[in-house]
């Protein structure tokens, strides 16, 4: 389950091979440095998880396996360059659907600069890559891109705790939003309320973790957000028009 919740491609980490050293070679020659770094740490959180659970009787979930390991990779970052421009995971190249009983849900927000309006978009989507339950609405408001960004997460973890599942992964493109969620420092930005809101809202959840995609991964929630009207919409089923243009984004 820690590698389901990493962003790291499962198709490349599932390929377990013969015996651990020729997979961790496998790996290796598959992924970026990045990523391949991120799989290291990974791989070494999971033996101080086992080692805490064997030696101090402390059950590490998954989610905080996974979040520890990127916690510990961004500080040695920032050890190496002080100045970073993001010390995070890397973004995921494809959509992963989510191991066992937990919902993946991805956000984002459209903005509609001719009317100053925003659009909000949320989908959550279970192991077997369904979709459980959508949300999209318009706000005639004048947002910056960050602010808005934010007020799609809330939107995407309010789904979450209304419909009261227990684990569930908040996947975003936006890089900026990302970094200042997984951040523990001070939020002196525009974004502090909704940021601090969101944080709170993650103690509804037995586990609770954050991601980073690239936007072509994340084309469902977009056109949610780009398609949205200025009534509340949610349901069970993605709209016709809206899946087919998200499809046609895809990658192939």
């Amino acid at each position: 389950m820690v590698w389901c919740l990493s962003t790291l491609r499962w198709r490349i980490i599932s390929d377990w091979g013969t015996s651990a050293r020729d997979w961790v070679f496998h790996v290796g020659k598959e992924l970026e440095k990045r990523e391949f770094d991120y799989f290291l740490v990974i791989w070494w959180s999971l033996w101080w998880s086992r080692n805490k659970r064997w030696t101090d009787n402390v059950v590490i979930s998954p989610a905080n396996t996974v979040e520890f390991a990127a916690d510990y990779l961004r500080a040695f970052s920032g050890v190496l360059d002080p100045h970073p421009c993001l010390n995070t995971a890397p973004a995921a190249q494809t959509w992963v659907a989510p191991s066992g009983n937990i919902i993946k849900i991805n956000s984002d927000a459209a903005i509609f600069h001719s009317n100053e309006a925003v659009g909000i978009g949320a989908v959550a989507q279970d192991s077997t890559g369904k979709c459980i339950a959508w949300k999209a609405f318009r706000i005639h408001r004048n947002l910056s891109p960050e602010v808005a960004e934010a007020w799609a997460a809330r939107i995407a973890i309010t789904l979450g705790k209304q419909q009261g599942w227990s684990h569930i992964i908040l996947e975003t493109d936006c890089a900026t939003r990302h970094a200042k969620l997984m951040s523990t420092e001070q939020l002196p930005s525009t974004t502090a309320p909704v940021i601090h809101e969101i944080l709170e809202l993650t103690k509804s959840f037995l586990s609770c973790s954050f991601s980073l995609v690239r936007r072509t991964v994340n084309v469902i929630a977009h056109n949610l957000a780009r398609h949205a009207t200025g009534s509340e919409e949610d349901s069970f089923v993605i709209p016709d028009h809206v899946w087919d243009i998200a499809l046609a984004e895809m990658p192939q």
